[in-house]
């Protein structure tokens, strides 16, 4: 009786309630018993929670995200918007530089006429190197202030000349500069003629070609165009035809000749004109090629490889 009451007793003992259940067999039987479940493994009498229900949980529901407007289209109308700010607005200093600069661009291309001759009259005339037959006597136009003032051709440290004559080859390597101008008739043949103005010159060309038919130089060479319109102006006052071929000029012998008589002790029988650009700073001309150009028709010149036969003859008039 014992043994049953006791048995007994232990069928009758409820297991008490453990929230903290560890036992995977038993974790089994609560969940069997709590949804329903038969032993054979059926499906459930009611229906299977979802998991936030089980847990006594109420399902959250997710935040709605805005809808943010394209990057690209805001940047568009942002940039589009400073844009037309910018050009509904003035800039009354910016316009006022312009002005400025398109001023000084207009002044500095504003071209320099030659002074008269009598504002250079207080200056000491340039000497001339002058001797018979020279290869090539060179002749200006209207001398710099600096050069009439330290009293040398071609005087002023931005001038041309003398770097062109170094360079082209004229001096065969040697430098030589407007200090020196006076040796280059002894050291190359070379002379200098008195540069004269515009208006001088023009009245003068008799007084020139007097010069050529006296010292016969094999060329003249006449250092800027200006002074060979000068002298093309003043040919007609000695009966020369001055015909225009109406082609672009160039820079190189022109159809002019100076034909000297026959005399004993005296080789050259010509001189010809040759027309180099203006020696100035200010004129921006490849002068080294030309001032080598005058190299090759000295040489061609010597040599007899010129045709002068229909040059216009040029004839010095009676003083």
């Amino acid at each position: 009786m014992a043994g049953a009451d006791n048995m007994h007793m232990s069928t009758n003992i409820k297991p008490e309630p453990n929230d903290d259940i560890k036992d995977f067999s038993t974790v089994g039987a609560v969940l069997a018993s709590k949804f329903a479940y038969s032993a054979a493994g059926s499906t459930p009498s009611t229906p299977i929670p979802s998991s936030s229900h089980v847990r006594g949980v109420k399902p959250e529901s997710s935040p709605t995200k805005p809808i943010l407007e394209p990057t690209r289209k805001s940047t568009r109308v942002r940039r589009g918007t400073v844009k037309q700010e910018l050009l509904n607005t003035s800039f009354p200093v910016v316009k006022t530089v312009k002005q400025e600069v398109v001023g000084k661009v207009k002044k500095i291309n504003t071209k320099r006429g030659y002074a008269s001759p009598e504002q250079y009259a207080h200056l000491q005339l340039l000497p001339e190197f002058l001797k018979e037959e020279l290869d090539i006597l060179f002749c200006g136009i209207n001398p710099a202030v600096r050069s009439a003032q330290i009293g040398h051709h071609y005087g002023h440290g931005s001038n041309h000349f003398w770097p062109c004559l170094v360079a082209s080859g004229l001096t065969n390597g040697e430098q030589v500069t407007a200090l020196e101008d006076h040796t280059i008739s002894d050291r190359f043949n070379f002379g200098l003629a008195a540069e004269l103005s515009k208006k001088e010159l023009a009245a003068g060309v008799p007084s020139l070609v007097r010069k050529i038919a006296r010292y016969r130089p094999r060329i003249i060479a006449l250092v800027g165009k200006l002074i060979w319109d000068a002298i093309e102006r003043g040919m007609k006052d000695l009966g020369v035809t001055v015909v225009r071929s109406g082609k672009a000029f160039l820079y190189d012998i022109q159809p002019y000749k100076v034909v000297h008589p026959v005399q004993d002790g005296h080789e050259v029988r010509e001189t010809l004109f040759f027309v180099l650009p203006s020696s100035s700073a200010r004129v921006m001309k490849d002068k080294t090629e030309l001032f080598a150009l005058l190299k090759q028709r000295l040489q061609e010149v010597k040599h007899g490889r010129v045709d002068t036969s229909s040059m216009t003859v040029v004839r010095p008039s009676a003083k």
